[in-house]
C-alpha cells in the first residue's frame, strides 16, 4: 500500500523541469553555430556570457540523460529510497563522455559526490544540486583560461598587424606616386581620344549625309520615271475620252430613233388589243345566238 500510494504521489507530482536540459541546447549550439571553437573551447556572446564548451555540454547532456535513467531506477530500488551510488553515476558519465573518472573534470565531480569513496548513494536532488555547483567551477576554470588566450593572442595579432601596417603604408606611397604618373598619361588619352572622337563622328555624320544624297537622288529618277508615265497615261485617256465621246453622241441618236419605233409600236399594239377584244365580244355573242338557236331547233322537234 505504500509503495502504491508512493507512486501515486510520483505521478501526481508536476514533472521538474531540470536546468540540465538548457545545458543540453547549449550543448547543440555550440556544436552546431560554432564550430570553430575545439572541444574544450568557450565563446563569450554580446552581453558578456559565456556559453559552455563543446566537452562541457556533451557532460552536460549525459547528465540529463542519466538523470532520465536515474528516474527509471527509482523505480526499481528494492529499498524505495529513490537513491543511486556515486559510482554508478561516475560509470555512467565515463561510458558517455569517454573519460576517465580519475581524470579531468569528472574527478572533481566524483570528489563532490563522493569525496572519501565509500560507495556514497546520492538521490535526485542532491546530484543536480552537485551538478549545478561542478558546472559553475568548471565555466569559471574556463573563463580564465580564455581570458589569458585571448590576450596573448591580442598581443601577437597587434603586433602582427603593426608589421602589416608598416608595410602597407609603404605600398601606399609607392602606389601615391604610381596614381600621379597614371592620372597624366590618363589626361593624354582622353584628350587624345576626345579627337578621335570627334574626327569619329564628322566622319560617320558625312557618310550618313552621302548615303542620305544619294537616296534622294534615286528618289528623284523614281519621281521622273512616274511623271512620264502619267503624261503619257493623261495622252492615252484623252484620245480615248473623245472616241467615248463620239460613241456617246452615236448611241444618243440610237436611243431616239429606238424611243421613236418603240412608240409606234406601242399603239399598234394598243390597236392589235382593241381589236382582239372586240373580235372576243363578237365570238362571244355568237356563241350566245347558237346556242339559242340550238334551244329552239331541239324545242321543235
Amino acid at each position: 500500500m505504500d509503495s502504491q500510494q508512493s507512486r501515486k504521489r510520483d505521478n501526481s507530482s508536476p514533472p521538474v523541469k531540470s536546468p540540465l536540459g538548457l545545458r543540453r541546447w547549449q550543448a547543440f549550439d555550440c556544436m552546431s553555430f560554432n564550430p570553430l571553437c575545439g572541444p574544450n573551447s568557450s565563446t563569450v556572446d554580446r552581453n558578456g556570457h559565456r556559453s559552455p564548451s563543446v566537452s562541457e555540454c556533451s557532460t552536460a547532456a549525459s547528465t540529463e540523460d542519466f538523470s532520465v535513467s536515474l528516474h527509471e531506477q527509482e523505480h526499481q530500488s528494492d529499498n524505495n529510497r529513490r537513491e543511486v551510488m556515486a559510482s554508478t553515476v561516475m560509470q555512467y558519465l565515463q561510458s558517455m563522455t569517454a573519460q576517465s573518472p580519475e581524470q579531468g573534470r569528472l574527478s572533481r565531480l566524483y570528489d563532490m559526490l563522493d569525496p572519501d569513496r565509500k560507495g556514497v548513494c546520492v538521490n535526485r536532488d542532491v546530484f543536480q544540486a552537485t551538478m549545478k555547483r561542478w558546472i559553475s567551477q568548471c565555466s569559471q576554470d574556463c573563463e580564465s583560461r580564455d581570458m589569458i588566450n585571448t590576450v596573448a593572442d591580442l598581443r601577437h595579432a597587434n603586433h602582427s598587424l603593426s608589421e602589416q601596417n608598416s608595410s602597407l603604408i609603404k605600398a601606399v606611397e609607392a602606389c601615391d606616386e604610381k596614381n600621379l604618373q597614371l592620372t597624366a598619361e590618363v589626361s593624354k588619352l582622353k584628350r587624345k581620344l576626345m579627337s578621335q572622337e570627334r574626327a569619329c563622328r564628322i566622319q560617320t555624320y558625312n557618310n550618313k549625309l552621302k548615303k542620305e544624297n544619294e537616296c534622294l537622288r534615286a528618289q528623284i529618277q523614281l519621281l521622273e520615271e512616274a511623271n512620264e508615265k502619267l503624261a503619257q497615261e493623261k495622252s492615252f485617256n484623252k484620245t480615248r475620252l473623245g472616241k467615248l465621246m463620239k460613241m456617246q453622241s452615236e448611241m444618243r441618236k440610237e436611243l431616239d430613233e429606238t424611243q421613236i419605233v418603240l412608240a409606234s409600236k406601242d399603239r399598234e399594239i394598243t390597236q392589235k388589243t382593241m381589236l382582239i377584244e372586240e373580235l372576243k365580244f363578237s365570238q362571244m355573242e355568237n356563241h350566245r345566238i347558237i346556242e339559242v338557236f340550238f334551244s329552239f331547233h331541239v324545242w321543235f322537234v
